[in-house]
């Protein structure tokens, strides 16, 4: 309840001095990326941080999480402010461009990049994923898909998660493989050690497709959290992400 009430407390207005961090913003392959590095990184060498690869939604990029896109969130202030509240502890947060085809971009490269250049604890139990509509469908997509590269995921008013999906992302010519929903009991097993945690809006039509993926997960018996709330697809992101997607992360990623 005091990580709650702090973060809504920022959300109110409330200032601090927020804790130092900074934000580095390079290309991948001629894609954007933004990495947030935290109040210490520059200060204690030898300290290794968990990663969080945070997903914009459609018709975003990752500057959204910087420009106030989501009710004037900016992802420096926010974290530097639950840092210094002591609501999480210090997380490297990354976020890629997903505007066109992206999961092979980020298992295959922008993970390995992440890695090699920054001091992270290269480990699936200290790498999560979480993301906003397109970019939370894209976050369970990958974490249930690779239980061996991420150990948490949370997803914030997921899309498609009812629809079938192409095996290879950007090709259904190279054939189609069921909904998520629909996948979640062959997931069972290799998914059991990931923490899964996503919620929606009850004015969002994308209500009934995260209910049902909820009752998939409990029927196969998958741990999982899932919560409503009241608001429609965009209106709270970002006291979602302030209260609940930040604060998983931190008490689920391992930091040694």
């Amino acid at each position: 309840m005091l990580v709650v009430a702090a973060a809504a407390w920022l959300l109110r207005g409330g200032m601090v001095f927020a804790a130092d961090g900074r934000i580095v913003i390079e290309e991948i392959r001629n894609r954007q990326v933004i990495t947030y590095l935290p109040p210490s990184y520059d200060t204690e060498s030898e300290r290794r941080y968990p990663v969080v690869y945070l997903l914009h939604g459609g018709g975003g990029n990752p500057r959204s999480f910087l420009e106030g896109n989501y009710q004037g969130l900016n992802i420096k202030t926010t974290m530097g402010n639950l840092i210094a509240l002591h609501v999480i502890r210090e997380l490297i947060v990354v976020m890629p461009d997903i505007q066109t085809a992206y999961r092979e971009f980020i298992l295959n490269d922008v993970v390995t990049h992440i890695d090699a250049n920054y001091r992270t604890l290269a480990r699936r139990e200290s790498r999560g994923i979480g993301g906003h509509s397109r970019g939370g469908f894209g976050a369970l997509t990958l974490a249930t898909d690779h239980p061996e590269l991420f150990g948490a995921v949370y997803a914030l008013s997921a899309s498609s998660v009812d629809r079938i999906d192409p095996i290879v992302e950007g090709a259904p010519e190279r054939g189609m493989r069921p909904s998520l929903i629909a996948r979640v009991p062959t997931l069972r097993d290799s998914i059991k050690g990931l923490a899964i945690r996503f919620d929606v809006g009850t004015a969002d039509r994308l209500l009934k497709p995260n209910q049902d993926l909820a009752a998939a997960m409990d029927a196969a018996g998958v741990r999982h959290v899932f919560e409503t709330y009241p608001g429609d697809h965009n209106g709270v992101i970002r006291q979602r992400l302030a209260t609940k997607l930040l604060p998983f992360f931190s008490e689920k990623l391992a930091v040694q």
